[in-house]
């Protein structure tokens, strides 16, 4: 009987320490950009996603990562959520009417059940995309930061060092039209967001 109930306390230890993240899933046709927001998530292992449908019809696809999910093709309102219990980086997207292009998103699972709070993750919004004169970056702190943009080759074709502005404006006219990867870099954590030059 006490072995019971010590993994029953156990158990529910567990289930409490759980958190639920959510992201709002929105866009699409009338109704702007397709995205996920936020687009990026660093979680502890066991915790739930709950993405939250505001508008348009889309999806929640993964596309790399140690475990796959897909929600189906929901419409708002509705709700769909994933028990996170490997650990490791998840990649998803959203598979309907080429909403990939702006609605991707990555969830990094911490192997530990506490997320370190302190460690900088680099998250930040570029806009306007699609672009063709000028980009601004808007990050969420004035760490010091590395921003360079690749083109879809991987080469890179603007580089920026040591930026410690939480804006700033980069000029990509002289870029040739197509797709390309903005990524930041604070104390070797990295993040990417996808920019499209017309």
């Amino acid at each position: 009987m006490k072995k019971i109930l010590f993994l029953a306390s156990c158990f529910l230890s567990v289930t409490l320490m759980a958190t639920t993240h959510e992201v709002e899933v929105g866009g699409g046709g009338a109704n702007g950009t397709p995205f996920y927001a936020p687009q990026d998530l660093v979680i502890a292992i066991g915790d739930d996603v709950n993405w939250v449908w505001t508008s348009g019809q889309h999806n929640v696809t993964s596309t790399s990562g140690p475990a796959s999910f897909m929600s189906g093709n929901l419409s708002a309102p509705n709700e769909w959520a994933f028990t996170f219990t490997v650990s490791g980086v998840y990649e998803y997207e959203c598979t309907l009417f080429n909403h990939s292009n702006t609605q991707f998103g990555t969830i990094t699972v911490s192997p530990s059940s506490v997320v370190d709070k302190v460690v900088v993750t680099p998250n930040f919004e570029v806009y306007p995309n699609p672009a063709n004169d000028f980009v601004t970056l808007d990050k969420n702190t004035n760490f010091t930061s590395d921003l360079k943009v690749y083109d879809i080759t991987g080469k890179v074709v603007f580089a920026d060092n040591a930026n410690a502005q939480m804006r700033t404006r980069i000029q990509v006219s002289q870029l040739t039209k197509g797709i390309y990867f903005v990524e930041m870099t604070i104390n070797g954590r990295a993040t990417r967001r996808r920019l499209i030059i017309e």
